[in-house]
């Protein structure tokens, strides 16, 4: 065997590992949610993730979930030693009408947090994931996004 045909079965095994580690849990939407109810839901969900993860900003509307973010940025070494310290403030707009369909993936072995919903609109151009410690929690979050994705 070459060494190109070895190094493609040892990618191929490594993706067939990765995607063994992971699966998604099926999920019929519960019809019944009102959107009232559907944006305490996901307001909470964003409320509840971790810190580090946490938004700083949370608006849910009827047309989209909108998010804010403020990162530390840095240069120039320690302050003591003169280095600079400043923050950038970022947004992300989720349309409901351009979400692809979300889906909960059981992310086995990774901790309290191994439920997620990776929220995508249509183009890629943006995502966030979001973490639950049961997929209970991560199947009211799926239903309260299917509904307000629903015009009616």
């Amino acid at each position: 065997m070459t060494d190109r045909a070895q190094l493609l079965r040892t990618y191929a095994a490594l993706l067939a590992s990765i995607l063994a580690a992971c699966s998604t849990v099926p999920h019929e939407p519960n019809p019944a949610i009102s959107r009232d109810d559907a944006k305490v839901v996901v307001r909470q969900a964003f409320e509840q993730q971790l810190a580090s993860f946490r938004p700083a900003g949370i608006q849910v509307d009827d047309d989209a979930i909108r998010l804010a973010f403020r990162t530390m940025e840095r240069s120039g070494g320690p302050i003591a030693l003169g280095g600079r310290v400043w923050y950038v403030d970022t947004e992300r707009t989720f349309y409901y009408s351009r979400l692809q369909k979300p889906k909960l993936v059981d992310q086995k072995g990774v901790g309290d947090r191994r439920w997620q919903v990776q929220l995508s609109d249509n183009e890629g151009s943006v995502s966030y994931k979001v973490y639950f410690p049961s997929v209970e929690k991560g199947l009211v979050f799926l239903d309260a996004i299917e509904r307000m994705r629903r015009q009616d």
